[in-house]
């Protein structure tokens, strides 16, 4: 089964059907590029992809816990079909022990959900707001810790569980 992404194009309905992207702000369309445009919605749609992640510990979403926020999500376009996707987030309190399984959620939902070799990915901790961001933004950026990560049972049901989608 394809993702529902996989024409490489950003979906208006899917990054238009959620009202709130308060960190998002669109510019005036008079004033706006289709380069500009096209970031600002993929920069969307990552959110809404995002948000929905269940807390490895707690019944709420990322997006609830104010773990992932719109602000701390920025698109560039490097190329004809390539981005750069810079994504932060704020663990809840500054010795949180999943730290690293909820970057290793996000990054896992956004492998799974974007077109491939479209994005390059870049995740990080909010700095200050962890006791070990850099410890941690380094191995959720190490490919070769992430497939090795993904290869425990354990962890992946774990990954899988918090990426349940909720209805």
């Amino acid at each position: 089964m394809s993702s529902p992404l996989a024409s490489g194009h950003p979906p208006t309905s899917l990054a238009a059907s959620t009202p709130s992207h308060q960190g998002i702000a669109p510019l005036d369309p008079s004033e706006e590029t289709s380069s500009a445009r096209e970031c600002r919605e993929w920069q969307e749609t990552v959110y809404d992809l995002l948000q929905d992640i269940r807390d490895p510990e707690k019944p709420e979403s990322l997006s609830d816990l104010d773990v992932v926020r719109p602000e701390l999500i920025q698109v560039r376009k490097l190329g004809p079909h390539l981005f750069h996707a810079s994504i932060g987030f704020v663990p809840t309190v500054s010795h949180c022990s999943l730290a690293t399984l909820i970057g290793l959620c996000l990054r896992i939902k956004l492998v799974r959900n974007l077109p491939a070799r479209t994005f390059k990915l870049h995740f990080f901790i909010q700095p200050g707001s962890h006791e070990t961001a850099a410890e941690i933004t380094k191995q959720i950026n190490d490919k070769e810790r992430v497939c090795a990560a993904m290869e425990n049972p354990h962890l992946k049901r774990t990954v899988d569980e918090c990426l349940l989608e909720t209805y």
